[in-house]
């Protein structure tokens, strides 16, 4: 079920956002393996710019080893908010045995708790906050041609919040596995009328994420209908294989 995405491209510069990178392609409990890291180092062309945010301050130098060896890389250190409230401070938990890189980090205690129950072992720490909006507006512009957005359980309320129709974004990879079927089937609404198609599994190497492109597909988007009713990955598997892949 792993997603075969290719980036075609011309002479042109391509431009990535990733939202929670945690420290990329460096962490042991990952096996060393980022889907949406991989993708961007295997594509990657002189000229490329990329985007990366990530809230923990401790994970910074390792993301910074993680990408030294490229030029264009833009680091931040923030926290995506939802409901666009920006210049907003976000207090942010994770847990000691999620050591070295802590990457199951959140505003929300009770998704880190649901990874890691034991409560002795829970920090805190604050960061300021941005909205994806204001980030886009601010520090980008208005072409993205990746998005990935991996937000620790707050993953539908940064795409329900994000303007689609007033920034061009091309491919869009978001994690689902803690949305329940409503919410997937709102996002997918949100993305069909905003003129995306859903294209099977995004970039993650879990197969976690669904990736959106921005192209109207009616067979595709007909089909990602039936992913907000169901949870079995069978079907969803079964889906993907007869999706319209161009």
């Amino acid at each position: 079920g792993r997603s075969n995405i290719t980036n075609t491209r011309s002479n042109i510069k391509i431009i990535y956002l990733f939202l929670g990178c945690g420290v990329g392609d460096l962490d042991p409990i990952s096996n060393f393996e980022c889907g949406f890291t991989n993708f961007i180092k295997k594509n990657y062309t002189k000229g490329d710019f990329i985007y990366l945010l990530e809230a923990n301050k401790n994970n910074i130098p390792t993301l910074k080893k993680c990408w030294e060896k490229y030029p264009n890389v833009n680091i931040y250190n923030y926290a995506i908010t939802t409901n666009n409230i920006s210049n907003d401070i976000k207090k942010f938990y994770y847990s000691l045995d999620d050591a070295p890189y802590h990457q199951t980090c959140s505003v929300s205690i009770e998704h880190v708790l649901k990874h890691y129950p034991n409560k002795a072992n829970i920090k805190e720490f604050q960061v300021e906050g941005i909205s994806i909006n204001n980030f886009i507006e601010q520090y980008i512009g208005n072409k993205i041609d990746y998005l990935e957005i991996d937000l620790e359980g707050i993953d539908y309320d940064v795409i329900m919040d994000l303007n689609l129709k007033k920034y061009n974004i091309e491919n869009i990879s978001i994690e689902f596995q803690h949305m329940g079927r409503v919410k997937i089937r709102s996002m997918i609404k949100k993305t069909n009328n905003a003129g995306y198609s859903y294209m099977g599994y995004g970039f993650d190497h879990n197969s976690l994420d669904f990736l959106f492109k921005r192209k109207k597909i009616k067979r595709n988007q007909y089909l990602s209908l039936i992913l907000g009713y169901i949870r079995s990955k069978k079907i969803r598997h079964f889906i993907n294989r007869i999706l319209i892949k161009n």
